[in-house]
């Protein structure tokens, strides 16, 4: 960085910096096999490592595909899928909204669209002190829901992302 003209990136997961060197060569960087749960906390952590090093193209792919994966997680939700993916908001909440500015929104639309589906299908299975402590830590997420759920229409809507501007 500046006048050494390195980078340092000792305090980012290794595994997450050989991910985005991979993408630097492939324009990709996942592996077949990988959970889809495992896949949006992966798609997730490139898109706020390609908002930490200021790689648009990175946080591009990270938000089409995170975007993608939440879109079905959303569409026919199972109680088993449900159940699985209470662990998902645990895990993602964080870094959507404690990782990135305000402002960005690329990560938190989708999750709270995934919440809203399965709040709406499988309500028993939403713990209201859960939801009421991740809405005090994470402030923007009980509003995020709440416009999930009252279906504003929201800019970019089909496909599109703030990111695309």
């Amino acid at each position: 960085e500046g006048i050494t003209k390195t980078i340092d990136l000792s305090e980012d997961d290794p595994l997450i910096v050989d991910r985005m060197m991979r993408y630097f060569y492939i324009l990709d960087y996942t592996d077949d096999g990988v959970t889809p749960s495992k896949e949006l906390i992966l798609d997730a952590q490139m898109y706020v490592m390609g908002d930490k090093y200021d790689i648009p193209d990175l946080r591009k792919v990270a938000a089409r595909k995170f975007a993608y994966l939440c879109f079905h997680l959303s569409l026919d939700p199972t109680e088993d899928m449900a159940v699985g993916y209470m662990q998902f908001f645990q895990d993602i909440l964080p870094l959507a909204y404690k990782c990135l500015p305000e402002t960005d929104d690329a990560l938190r639309r989708p999750i709270a669209k995934v919440f809203r589906s399965h709040l709406t299908a499988f309500p028993y299975l939403v713990k209201i002190d859960e939801y009421r402590s991740y809405c005090l830590e994470y402030p923007l997420f009980g509003l995020d829901v709440q416009m999930a759920i009252l279906l504003i229409p929201e800019e970019g809507e089909g496909g599109s992302s703030s990111e695309d501007e």
